[in-house]
């Protein structure tokens, strides 16, 4: 027998012999069921409870060649090793679960700061930059969508640079090409 199986043997109306498993201990039987399956003509199968544990069980007579009842053979199967196997199991799984969704949590707690790192530089850099400065850049390292940013947004600096100093040389043209007429007209 299998773990938490029995195998109850019975001959001319006694008992003959029981195999037990290995785990779940002994299952023991009360003296009406044992007159039952003693009394078995046809196989009978079904639930029993027992002070110890609840028990699946089948029970088939065996005849002789000519038709004579010899004995009933019955295996029992404990639900309870059965159960106490699944809730093993479960708990089991349950850990691991449990391990794994740890593991994945710190693993995307560490890339997620390494994906992270470098926005507070640009956060600093972007407000130091001020309508009289804009000649500070931010640093832009590796290949990734943070550094594209900042290559982007120091292009964007780039280009504002260039039209506020066209503008200052523009206003400064503009001033002096306009002090001439006005101080003849002084």
């Amino acid at each position: 027998p299998g773990e938490g199986e029995i195998v109850v043997m019975f001959s001319r109306g006694r008992l003959f012999d029981t195999l037990s498993g290995t785990r779940g201990g002994r299952v023991t039987f009360g003296p009406e069921t044992a007159a039952r399956w003693t009394a078995l003509r046809s196989s009978d199968g079904g639930e029993i409870e027992t002070p110890t544990a609840t028990v699946r069980y089948l029970a088939v007579p065996v005849n002789r060649r000519d038709g004579t009842p010899q004995g009933v053979f019955v295996v029992a199967a404990s639900l309870t090793a059965q159960q106490d196997e699944v809730t093993d199991a479960a708990w089991l799984a349950a850990i691991v679960l449990f391990s794994v969704l740890l593991i994945a949590f710190a693993l995307a707690w560490v890339l997620a700061g390494r994906v992270l790192t470098p926005l507070p530089t640009l956060t600093e850099t972007t407000r130091s930059i001020s309508e009289s400065d804009l000649s500070r850049r931010i640093p832009a390292t590796g290949h990734d969508e943070i550094a594209e940013l900042s290559r982007t947004f120091n292009d964007m600096l780039e280009r504002i640079e260039q039209a506020f100093a066209s503008q200052r040389a523009f206003v400064s043209d503009a001033s002096h090409e306009l002090r001439t007429p006005i101080t003849i007209v002084r």
